[in-house]
């Protein structure tokens, strides 16, 4: 009786090894794809915000398009996200007095951890924000 009950455990303890060798690599891609969902929306709230800082300071200066993107990039970079200029667009448009607005769209690429299983190495993700311009004969 003593024999057959450790021979039952150790047939257990082999069951449960190769279990976890077939669960583990799974477990393992969900967790890299909630990394990467995670990044992907955290870089995307911080261009979210880097837009509406853009777009508050444009409604001022609408003719300012490089003090624009310098705001914006300002407020990225104290958010830890690391932008260029060739990253924001700002955009006029055009209306009759105060229908006018200024539009500007950011945008960056992230690395997926996800890359080479699903061929998908980098995901681009933009936002935008748009204001009316205040004083249009800026």
């Amino acid at each position: 009786m003593l024999s057959q009950c450790a021979a039952i455990r150790r047939q257990e303890r082999g069951t449960n090894l190769v279990e976890t060798a077939l669960v583990l690599p799974v477990l393992l891609l969900l967790l890299a794809g909630v990394v990467d969902v995670g990044r992907a929306f955290g870089d995307y709230i911080i261009l979210t915000g880097a837009a509406r800082e853009g777009a508050r300071y444009g409604a001022y200066f609408p003719s300012q398009q490089s003090l624009i993107q310098d705001r914006a990039l300002q407020a990225a970079a104290e958010a830890g996200l690391s932008l260029t200029r060739s990253n924001i667009t700002v955009t006029r448009i055009p209306g009759t007095g105060s229908d006018e607005a200024i539009r500007i769209v950011v945008s960056c690429s992230i690395d997926m951890v996800l890359g080479g299983i699903i061929g998908l190495d980098t995901l681009t993700i933009r936002s935008f924000a748009e204001m009316p311009v205040l004083d249009p004969d800026r």
